[in-house]
């Protein structure tokens, strides 16, 4: 068809009217076949007679040909035109469609235009207040930027609108409240999030949770959610993560109990950590077996040794 066409817009031989629409009509086939470079090339021929022709192009083509330059890969070109079109069409009043917004944002992506693609995605969201997308593309353009304080805003204004509804994004949302210090701010988001939906919390959730509510020095909500991971996942680490808390309050009596909680016979550390804090309640016998049992572990052994130097001295003194 294609071939036939440009025979027929050889010859020269019809109106200039229907002349046109053969440059139109290769072009149009052109792209349907894939050959762009074509396709751009006979839409431009088209554009360039209907304007000596004293004729309006409509938006619509314009978004076409802008269509043609990013299939061919010609960005720049492609941008412009993107931009021409949503233009024409405002100017001319005509109903802009959301998708060309969509399709100009993608060439600036591409073509790393951030303050460009920023814009284009704010009238995105007021066009699409409910679409989570639009926000997580508007996050991603300023933490590419460094910006991180306004990626925080785009996801906060999704959290406003109800759109953070799974864990991986909640999640986000309260690391990127951690790393810009509004570490209250996170727990209270991921506590909110976690009592509100029926899911089933990993190691790494705990955590997150527990270390938000601990550097906002809230540390008896810290500690309760140390207490909720180890009461379902049985790890010994949590125990001691409380103790340790407990400890920096000078709470000797709590941290014992924490510690009791568990027996890890295949950790120095713990046994460092039990015997300090019989050291603390002048329970030195009990400190000193716990370092002995300290020694049997070699990341242990140095520490627990010099320890059992001095209350051996202390208990020989007595």
């Amino acid at each position: 068809a294609v071939v036939l066409f440009k025979a027929v817009e050889k010859l020269n031989a019809l109106k200039e009217s229907e002349q046109r629409n053969i440059l139109l009509n290769i072009a149009l086939l052109s792209g349907q076949i894939e050959n762009y470079k074509e396709a751009v090339l006979w839409f431009r021929k088209w554009m360039d007679q209907q304007a000596f022709a004293g004729n309006e192009i409509d938006s619509k083509k314009t978004m076409q040909l802008a269509q043609f330059y990013q299939l061919d890969e010609q960005l720049k070109l492609a941008e412009i035109y993107y931009q021409k079109a949503i233009k024409q069409a405002i100017k001319l009043k005509e109903p802009v469609i959301e998708s060309w917004y969509v399709q100009w944002l993608s060439v600036n992506y591409r073509l790393e235009n951030f303050r460009k693609s920023e814009a284009i995605l704010t009238l995105l969201i007021s066009m699409s207040p409910d679409n989570l997308q639009y926000y997580r593309q508007l996050a991603g353009i300023y933490e590419w930027q460094d910006k991180s304080k306004q990626a925080l805003s785009a996801w906060e204004m999704a959290h406003k609108q109800g759109l953070i509804v799974t864990k991986q994004d909640i999640q986000l949302l309260a690391q990127l409240l951690l790393r810009l210090n509004y570490p209250l701010k996170a727990a209270k988001v991921l506590e909110e999030f976690y009592t509100n939906n029926n899911i089933n919390l990993f190691e790494s959730d705990y955590e997150l949770i527990a270390g938000a509510w601990l550097a906002a020095k809230e540390n008896e909500k810290a500690v309760r959610s140390y207490e909720q991971a180890f009461a379902v996942l049985k790890s010994p680490k949590y125990a001691v993560t409380i103790a340790q808390i407990f400890l920096e309050k000078q709470q000797f009596t709590q941290a014992l109990n924490a510690l009791k909680k568990v027996n890890d016979n295949q950790n120095g550390e713990y046994y460092l950590l039990l015997a300090y804090v019989f050291v603390q309640i002048d329970d030195n016998e009990n400190a000193i077996l716990n370092y002995e049992k300290a020694l049997e572990f070699s990341k242990s052994k140095k520490q627990a040794q010099e320890w059992l130097d001095y209350l051996y001295l202390v208990r020989k003194s007595k």
